[in-house]
């Protein structure tokens, strides 16, 4: 499921919850319009009952009759949406404008009803006791010109509302805009620290990001001075056994331990072993050394100076060197992992070609590595154990063995795979395969 942005959770949030607003506030208003009219049509059908019920004159054989004078114009028109309806003893009295209608019964109180024609009406219905007798009388108001016009006033605000949100929401997207792009330079920030173009990401940030920021930045140089001083350490620990290793060859060219011949050669190995380690661990600092941790690696920046200093650390050898890679800036992959994974790759194919090495790359869908020499090869036996997961071969066994464990170690890293198989040329072919990381 696709995550929503923060611009647009914000502006959703900010949609729905004005939404509501607005359409809370049209009700409202609707409500109160409805409310303030009918309490003013309720006075008014107040006073005509009142009217009404004074008009009642008593007749001489004791019948209540409404005096004619109290009856005005609009209850002669004939349906002219003013209504009333007095019910008496066994009679009822009807306003002209009624025609042939009546009312439903009803109860005392304000209601509305269904009129003649189709009105709407506002009745109001009171009881009265006349002298013994009980009078209810109901007079109606038409009301349906109110309703339309409450219904267009509802329509008009609608409208009004509706533009008033879209207004909001541009004003609050060029608002969230301006607000995130802070975020925007500190994402640019965290790149251009991904590919090793800075440091540090600027700490000119709101101070609601100033802390994460700081964070990061903290994490980086600690991250950074971690892998400075890991992969110094072997480095400075060659040279350091540089002394040691001397006294003890020189301590086996002595007269005393020549005359021990198996001493004499325990020790000529174990120097001859020393000797070529540190001599590794030194090239290994020469390749990764001076750049940056989390510099991205760019092949056409960082390949041929490699191949340069392989040649002329093998100068005494004539090897020709071919590589075939595209011109591409991998981001994704830590320029000083990818530097010590080939470097270790090439000397090793360096050291055993009778005169040719063979890099190429290609990227589809990942990063496609494959290096070949023209050297001895590998017997099958070890090749079967070079293929092996997890294997660590003895480095001190001379053949393709160096440092193909550290190799594998970075290729992991990568969540990549490596594979060892005879080269077209005669030697070894070492395919390396990374899912895509850009």
């Amino acid at each position: 499921m696709k995550r929503l942005s923060l611009q647009r959770r914000i502006t959703i949030g900010l949609a729905v919850s004005l939404a509501v607003i607005f359409a809370a506030q049209l009700w409202a208003a609707s409500q109160s319009a409805r409310r303030v009219v009918e309490n003013s049509i309720a006075q008014n059908l107040d006073h005509e009952t009142e009217n009404l019920l004074a008009a009642l004159v008593r007749q001489p054989d004791g019948v209540f009759a409404l005096n004619p004078d109290a009856e005005t114009p609009i209850y002669r028109r004939v349906y002219s949406g003013h209504y009333f309806a007095i019910h008496l003893g066994g009679g009822v009295i009807r306003s002209r404008s009624l025609w042939d209608e009546d009312f439903p019964a009803l109860s005392d109180g304000v209601r509305r009803v269904a009129g003649p024609k189709g009105q709407t009406l506002l009745a109001k219905t009171a009881s009265f006791n006349r002298a013994g007798q009980r009078v209810t009388i109901t007079v109606a108001e038409d009301v349906t010109a109110i309703d339309a016009e409450i219904a267009a006033f509802r329509n008009r605000y609608a409208a009004v509302a509706v533009a008033a949100l879209a207004l909001l929401l541009g004003a609050q997207l060029l608002i969230v805009r301006v607000a995130l792009r802070p975020l925007e330079r500190a994402r640019m920030d965290a790149v251009r620290l991904e590919r090793g173009e800075t440091e540090m990401m600027e700490t000119d940030v709101p101070s609601e990001l100033a802390p994460f920021i700081t964070q990061l930045n903290r994490l980086a140089d600690i991250t950074r001075k971690r892998l400075a001083r890991s992969r110094n350490a072997l480095g400075d620990l060659a040279h350091a056994l540089k002394t040691p290793l001397a006294a003890i060859m020189q301590a086996a060219e002595h007269e005393k331990v020549k005359g021990d011949e198996e001493l004499c050669l325990l020790l000529n190995q174990s120097a001859d072993k020393m000797a070529r380690l540190m001599d590794k661990e030194l090239r290994k600092a020469r390749l990764a050394g001076g750049y940056l941790p989390g510099k991205g690696f760019d092949t056409a920046r960082d390949i041929p100076p490699l191949l340069k200093t392989l040649e002329l650390m093998h100068r005494g050898k004539a090897v020709r060197a071919e590589a075939q890679y595209p011109d591409a800036h991998l981001a994704g992959f830590d320029c000083a992992d990818m530097m010590e994974l080939l470097g270790t790759l090439l000397d090793n194919a360096f050291k055993w070609a009778a005169g040719r090495v063979s890099l190429t790359m290609s990227l589809d869908n990942g990063l496609a590595i494959t290096i070949e020499d023209d050297g001895p090869g590998c017997p099958p036996g070890m090749m079967e154990q070079i293929s092996g997961r997890g294997v660590r071969l003895d480095e001190s066994v001379p053949g393709h063995g160096l440092g193909l464990a550290i190799a594998r170690d970075i290729v992991e890293s990568y969540n990549g795979r490596m594979e060892f198989s005879a080269a077209p040329l005669g030697g070894l072919r070492v395919s390396i395969i990374f899912p895509s990381r850009w």
